[in-house]
């Protein structure tokens, strides 16, 4: 009986955790489009930002 209430637990624990993953895969998603966009259109202040919190003035891409 202890071993059907683990089997159990465990299958609706990897349910609860798959839905995070989704908005986690999202978030990824975005910060690489911007990332491409960023080096394309050469925007050296969005390409800095997504890697350091303050702003960054004055540098040449």
């Amino acid at each position: 009986m202890r071993i059907i209430h683990v089997f159990i637990f465990s299958l609706l624990s990897n349910f609860t955790m798959a839905q995070n993953f989704v908005s986690e895969k999202a978030e990824i998603g975005k910060v690489g489009q911007q990332f491409k966009e960023s080096i394309i259109k050469k925007d050296s202040a969005t390409f800095y930002s997504l890697f350091h919190e303050n702003p960054v003035n004055g540098l040449v891409f």
